[in-house]
């Protein structure tokens, strides 16, 4: 406000809020959420050392709440305190979840705090939490999907049938599914503004920190990747990831922070749905034969860390016994996890995997 009284700017970025506790709390230095058992009090705010207070009254029980997301997908590590509105006059406002009580239908899946509303999963399942002020309460789904890696690939075992992909600048394409990945072979020819796109929509899993592709362009003039991403069914976005270098026949490696686009502590974000993958291509030369291999589509979850390439067995080293491991593997003999297994990356554990653990072995021990 000005001296005149009139509002100037609605943004309070810095503001922080101040109150007796007997009055209520303070969530971030700028939510108010009032006690249940005091009725006035002063309310205080303040910003760049200049103060202002002013008399607050708290009204009766509300006669309605509504939990804010019909719905929400949650992990087994990540804490979330459940956002509860009710509506004064024409407004809607925050309910501090403190204010309410608070249970689980099924605690094998998602435990809550009684009193503090902070839910958090358990296994993998469906159920709903209740919330209850007075004789009011509300309901919410909370589906639980836990990661089980820190990369997991977003179409396992991937099938060629289910991707449409259509191309410009180019003919005769071949596509070759392995593992998590495939290879697209095609003979280059004249076209406006070529592109390969690579189109399924995909819900991925859980809460991904990240969204990361892996793949080797061979002699293709690749510019740059586009994806096209949908955060729980709200308008579609494109997010352009361009390579610092392309190498012909190097690997690259590209990858979408979550939080770089959309807020990821914001549970009405999720599900994420990738419609599709475009690469933005130079011109090839007509008649030349191309090959990309994709190695991998995939999801980062941060709270899992990453395992040590080539410690197959979990021992905390690299050696011979993780050989061993590796060879058991393959024949049948034990069950270690294709991630740890698969170190060539092609989605694929087999003796290649064999012959580059015992190459990065070798290396290490003439280092």
């Amino acid at each position: 406000y000005n001296k005149y009284g009139m509002l100037v700017s609605q943004d309070v970025k810095g503001v922080k809020l101040s109150c007796d506790k007997s009055l209520g709390n303070i969530i971030a230095d700028s939510t108010f959420y009032a006690d249940a058992s005091v009725r006035e009090g002063v309310l205080t705010a303040t910003y760049e050392g200049m103060s202002v207070s002013e008399p607050v009254t708290i009204v009766d029980a509300v006669d309605d709440i509504k939990i804010t997301n019909d719905s929400i997908i949650t992990d087994s590590f990540k804490e979330y305190a459940v956002d509860v509105q009710t509506t004064l006059g024409e407004n809607a406002m925050s309910i501090s979840p403190l204010a309410l009580t608070w249970t689980s239908l099924d605690e094998s899946i998602v435990t809550i705090g009684e009193h503090t509303g902070v839910l958090k999963g358990v296994r993998n399942g469906t159920t709903q939490v209740i919330g209850k002020l007075g004789e009011v309460a509300d309901t919410m789904i909370v589906n639980v999907e836990i990661p089980t890696a820190h990369i997991m690939p977003i179409d396992p075992d991937m099938d060629m049938s289910t991707w449409k992909i259509s191309q410009t600048g180019g003919k005769n394409a071949v596509s070759e599914a392995h593992g998590n990945g495939f290879t697209y072979t095609y003979t280059g020819a004249s076209g406006r503004s070529p592109k390969i796109v690579l189109t399924k929509n995909i819900r991925l899993w859980s809460l991904p920190d990240a969204i990361r592709i892996r793949f080797n362009p061979g002699e293709a003039p690749v510019k740059n990747v586009v994806l096209s991403l949908r955060p729980n069914g709200q308008k579609v976005s494109y997010h352009t990831l361009t390579p610092d270098t392309v190498i012909a026949g190097k690997m690259i490696e590209l990858e979408l922070p979550t939080a770089s686009w959309i807020d990821a502590a914001d549970m009405m974000n999720y599900p994420i749905t990738l419609n599709n993958i475009q690469l933005n291509m130079g011109t090839s030369k007509t008649g030349q034969k191309y090959t990309i291999d994709f190695d991998g589509f995939e999801t980062v979850y941060n709270a899992i860390p990453a395992e040590n390439k080539g410690d197959i067995n979990g021992d905390g080293v690299v050696n011979v016994s993780d050989v061993t491991a590796l060879i058991n593997k393959i024949l049948g003999l034990s069950d270690y996890s294709n991630t740890a297994c698969d170190i060539n990356g092609d989605g694929v554990v087999n003796v290649s995997d064999v012959t580059d653990l015992i190459n990065m072995i070798l290396k290490s021990s003439t280092k």
